[in-house]
């Protein structure tokens, strides 16, 4: 990347937006999808579901820019079931930046493997 392209909010949107895409791809034991999907709190901190590796990753993106893109404490995230019956079970994972009008929404597949169908069905917690 050069300079003139680490001073585009589009490129850091675009890596963030890609970035965000690469942590929702895998519903393994452990990962983000699982951590948001399991918690009980409403809007989450990212950061604070993402293993140190992609905490490194997320703070790049955030910091390192030459405009200050924005604070990685910032960018909270929401789990919001959708359909038990469709791909499996999906769910719509829904982000925002704090301060901010800009948010992001990632749809999964395959939530059933570790959300029970009868927890969707009656709106208990996971």
């Amino acid at each position: 990347m050069t300079d003139s392209d680490a001073k585009n909010p589009t490129d850091c949107i675009e890596r963030l937006t890609a970035f965000l895409a690469q942590i929702c791809s895998s519903n393994e034991e452990g990962g983000f999808v699982r951590r948001v999907a399991l918690s009980n709190a409403r809007w989450l901190a990212v950061e604070q579901c993402l293993s140190e590796s992609n905490r490194n990753v997320l703070r790049d993106i955030a910091c390192n820019s030459p405009i200050g893109f924005f604070s990685p404490c910032n960018l909270k995230v929401h789990y919001v079931l959708d359909e038990d019956f469709i791909d499996g079970g999906s769910a719509l994972i829904v982000f925002a930046l704090v301060g901010s009008t800009w948010n992001h929404v990632i749809r999964v597949r395959e939530q059933n493997t570790f959300v029970s169908v009868d927890a969707w069905l009656a709106g208990d917690e996971l």
